[in-house]
């Protein structure tokens, strides 16, 4: 069983975003939206901010639109950040 990725040097980012892009079919898991490969900036990892845990990319409107949700069902919903509750 491979360990899971927690840290990732910055010069190696734009190189792992593009690879993990192509892994996931390359669009953002989320939104559905094509990945354009030559530019990374719309790319960003997504990782679990209680373990640090690396997931994959997701474009960049994607994240925004997962941190306000789980945000808002975390508060509201009175299950806190762990997915494991906020999922179900």
């Amino acid at each position: 069983m491979t360990k899971p990725l927690r840290k990732l040097a910055r010069s190696n980012m734009n190189a792992w975003k593009i690879r993990k892009a192509q892994e996931q079919g390359g669009v953002c898991p989320l939104s559905l939206v094509p990945f354009d490969l030559k530019n990374t900036k719309d790319m960003v990892i997504d990782h679990d901010h209680i373990t640090g845990e690396i997931r994959g990319v997701l474009s960049r409107s994607g994240n925004a639109v997962e941190g306000k949700v789980k945000a808002a069902v975390a508060r509201w919903g009175g299950c806190g950040e762990d997915y494991n509750k906020i999922i179900p």
